[in-house]
């Protein structure tokens, strides 16, 4: 079996793979941290997280929840009605013809605090991860996120578009 060049496609990928294991063992432990933690703000889950981030800059319509969190409407709507429970969010009145499904659905105070506490959170966490690195190799590893990043973005685009 031939070696790939080092910048191919398959050694990229064997490379993204090979830390696969070490990402889901660090997914599911902050699972079980979540599941175990006292505040709002370490209690929320990521697809929580993501859907108040969507509403950081103003009311948002469940579609526009559904599309900036990557699922579905409904499953849009359920979790809107999970932060609502929880005081996280509140919906606004609907349009004109009034209907609910219209309405847009906003961060309370509580929701703003607990998705700033919660970024925080995992801001001190990759901290935390990246200290022990030194500079060189923290300045390599935000290249490559940044390569990342741009990867992810062409491939939402290309999803996006059909």
């Amino acid at each position: 079996m031939a070696e790939s060049a080092p910048d191919s496609p398959e050694a990229v990928a064997d490379a993204l793979n090979a830390v696969f294991p070490a990402l889901v063992r660090l997914v599911l432990a902050r699972q079980e941290r979540r599941r175990q933690g006292r505040t709002p703000e370490e209690r929320i889950s990521p697809p929580q997280q993501l859907a108040l981030l969507v509403l950081h800059d103003g009311p948002r319509g469940i579609g526009e929840v559904a599309r900036g969190t990557g699922v579905a409407v409904s499953s849009a709507t359920r979790m809107v009605q999970g932060l609502e429970r929880a005081g996280f969010v509140v919906r606004h009145e609907g349009g004109a013809d009034g209907d609910r499904r219209r309405r847009p659905v906003a961060l309370t105070a509580e929701g703003r605090r607990v998705l700033e506490a919660s970024v925080a959170l995992r801001a001190g966490r990759l901290r935390d991860l990246v200290a022990p690195l030194t500079p060189a190799q923290r300045a390599v590893l935000v290249e490559g996120v940044e390569v990342v990043a741009h990867a992810l973005q062409l491939a939402e685009r290309r999803t996006a578009e059909g």
